[in-house]
């Protein structure tokens, strides 16, 4: 919002340099957010006014505020002489008013004008309006644009002679309409779009641009003057429908003040009366009766009693009763009672944001002075449960696990802990939780795996063709084991490609992806021991199904999404899921993790090639070597394969073993009675075979 200074001035006495000013209105809660010069002593001051202050979207508003402010003295508009209306031109003129919906558009004012003459606006009116970048077209459209900056009531002139069937229609739009506004842009209105029309097409898009069709210009004697009252929804709807924000919009999407409809539009006839008079002095600007059509009555604002122990309760002073009223009565409120411990208000028209004390009590804090209110330590309240959710640790136990996997790039998403009972049928889920009184079927049973959970979140997106995901949620899971048990669990999901190179490649999400969310999150809890193994689930491929273990104990199972379940979500792409037991995870986590130093000697890397009896997987081998000497730093599978050098009921196994001392540099020598020692291991313990 740009408000000139200079402007400022005709409503009240700045004596302060402009810096003070600018500071003033921002402790008051109208951030000024940049001051330039525009000309010898004045200053356009950019203000950033929030959306539930409408009124301050006019000088005159800004005016209001910083004499309230400033505790200076705010300067009235003049009451503004109407010249007397003609009875000569009133049957020749007459036009109707018709609004069709009065939820659309409360209240509409028009004005016939004869005799105008259309010409330059005068100098002051064309300097202010160029020092707030509006550009000056004519008297006539000056004048309102004028008026607009000045009292925030946007206005709208037609040419009357161009009106046909002399009649202003307000409805709206319909099938196929299209409209030429006053810019040369032909738009497609919209049935949801509100217009003015006359007897046969619209002439304006409401509250927002006029028609080029009646367009006021140079040839013009005769107008309609507009004022009105549009639903701020239905403007904000149509403008950002066509892409249209006019300073006309950004005023009526916020509401624009009741009474003022008519106010503004007496002081545009004040101001036509001067400046769009006929050059010839025997004739006038010739004024007809106005017709205001009121199809809705803006109701008062609400009586409000506040209480000054409330005052003192919220910020923790309280100003003198007197300076309370007075504030008060600087708003614009009317003090309606006053009692010892309270007073009863009522907001103007303007400050339709003035609805329960809590707003007074916000107002009397914002002009008292945010500076001023003392600082309080406030008191200290015992949890009677602190000593339990210490030790309980589950939140912070949850944001740990969230935090870990929202940082490798995975989005949380929050689904209902209600499935169906076809769901149930359809996975055989024994032990249900279910409920006596669902409200739907699609909701009757608690929820056992939070795999259909997820399932279904993923068909939302695949059937609106988002397929890229990775996402995880945090949950609870539901059965009967001699009574109700409830469990947490994390379950993740991977979908589509992980990115797009530019070229176009993209690389897709498959099963390691699993593994490596898994391999974060439990070296985030110092879970460095865990098994994987083939096993069936009902959810996963044969071939691609796993079960995760510590201690012997199921911490997770994951895999790939078999066919017959992406047919029953009728999903589109592949899936892999893993749901992580989070009662496992924290029962073996480490309490206190460490930070170990950075090795200062080199590693020594040794690849050994076994062949295996196909019952031995390559997570036996892992564990057979891990921590038989503690040079062994990592064991790493390199390549698992079969063929013709293979016997049918083996397989062969590459592992990788790193070797690293972490206070000397190792002697291959040393290394090579390691490496010989475990060779030993694996071909007594596990029958392996060593191929050179």
């Amino acid at each position: 919002m740009k408000i000139l200074l200079s402007w400022l001035k005709d409503f009240i006495d700045i004596n302060i340099p402009v810096e003070e000013l600018c500071a003033a209105l921002t402790m008051a809660g109208l951030e000024v957010t940049g001051a330039d010069a525009a000309g010898l002593d004045d200053y356009l001051l950019d203000i950033e006014v929030t959306p539930n202050r409408p009124d301050c979207l006019s000088i005159l508003g800004i005016a209001r505020e910083a004499a309230l402010i400033l505790d200076l003295k705010f300067k009235h508009p003049k009451v503004i002489f109407l010249p007397k209306t003609s009875t000569a031109y009133i049957k020749e003129t007459d036009f109707d008013i018709n609004i069709e919906d009065g939820d659309a558009c409360p209240r509409y004012i028009g004005r016939i004008l004869l005799n105008v003459t259309v010409g330059p606006a005068p100098e002051f009116i064309k300097d202010r309006l160029a020092k707030m970048a509006v550009r000056s077209v004519n008297n006539v459209v000056d004048i309102t644009n004028y008026i607009l900056l000045e009292r925030g009531q946007p206005m709208h002139v037609f040419d009357y002679d161009k009106i046909q069937g002399k009649q202003i229609v307000v409805r709206f739009a319909k099938k196929g309409e299209r409209l030429l506004t006053i810019d040369q842009s032909e738009i497609n209105l919209d049935e949801k779009d509100l217009v003015i029309a006359d007897a046969k097409r619209p002439v304006a898009l409401a509250g927002i641009m006029g028609g080029l069709e009646t367009e006021v210009g140079p040839k013009t004697s005769n107008i309609i003057l507009e004022s009105a009252s549009f639903n701020p929804s239905l403007i904000r709807a149509t403008a950002r429908r066509h892409g249209m924000m006019t300073e006309a919009s950004y005023r009526f999407e916020r509401g624009v003040d009741f009474p003022a409809v008519d106010s503004a539009s007496k002081y545009a006839l004040e101001l036509f009366r001067q400046y769009a008079c006929p050059q010839d002095k025997g004739r006038d600007i010739v004024i007809d009766k106005a017709k205001d059509v009121i199809k809705k009555q803006t109701p008062l604002s609400s009586k409000v009693v506040f209480k000054l122990q409330d005052i003192e309760r919220s910020l923790g002073t309280l100003p003198s009763s007197f300076w309370i009223r007075k504030s008060i009565k600087g708003l614009g409120c009317e003090i309606l009672s006053v009692a010892k411990d309270r007073i009863k208000v009522q907001a103007p028209s303007y400050r339709r944001d003035l609805n329960t004390p809590a707003d007074y009590i916000e107002e009397i804090a914002r002009l008292y002075g945010y500076d001023k209110i003392p600082y309080k330590e406030l008191p200290c309240l015992a949890l009677e449960r602190e000593l339990s959710i210490k030790e309980l640790g589950d939140w912070d136990f949850d944001n740990r696990v969230k935090e870990c996997l929202s940082r490798i790039g995975l989005r949380e998403i929050i689904s209902y802990a209600l499935v169906s009972e076809q769901e149930t049928a359809k996975f055989h889920f024994d032990n249900i939780a279910a409920l006596d009184n669902p409200l739907t079927k699609t909701y009757a049973v608690l929820r056992p795996s939070m795999l259909p959970s997820i399932l279904k979140i993923f068909q939302h997106n695949f059937n609106r063709s988002n397929y890229d995901l990775a996402l995880f949620e945090l949950g609870k899971i539901y059965f009967y084991d001699n009574g109700p048990i409830e469990r947490k669990a994390v379950v993740v999901g991977f979908s589509g490609s992980k990115y797009k190179d530019c070229f176009g490649s993209s690389l897709g999400y498959n099963f390691f992806d699993l593994k490596s969310a898994l391999s974060v999150l439990t070296g985030r809890f110092g879970l460095d021991r865990y098994a994987v193994t083939d096993e069936e689930n009902q959810f996963f491929s044969k071939n691609c199904s796993a079960a995760v273990w510590a201690n012997n104990q199921k911490l997770a199972v994951c895999g790939k999404i078999s066919e017959s379940v992406m047919e029953f979500y009728e999903l589109k792409k592949e899936l892999y899921i893993a749901e992580i037991y989070l009662d496992v995870l924290k029962y073996f986590s480490k309490k206190d993790i460490c930070y170990q130093r950075l090795p200062q000697y080199p590693a020594i890397e040794r690849d050994i090639a076994l062949i295996l009896p196909q019952s031995v997987s390559s997570q036996d081998v892992v564990e057979k070597i891990n921590n038989r000497n503690e040079l062994v730093s990592s064991i790493e599978i390199v390549d698992v394969y079969q063929g013709k050098q293979i016997p049918p009921d083996k397989k062969g196994l590459a592992i990788r073993i790193t070797y690293r001392s972490l206070d000397r540099t190792l002697k291959d020598d040393e290394v090579d009675k390691i490496e010989s020692d475990l060779k030993n291991i694996l071909i007594g313990e596990l029958s392996c075979q060593i191929r050179e």
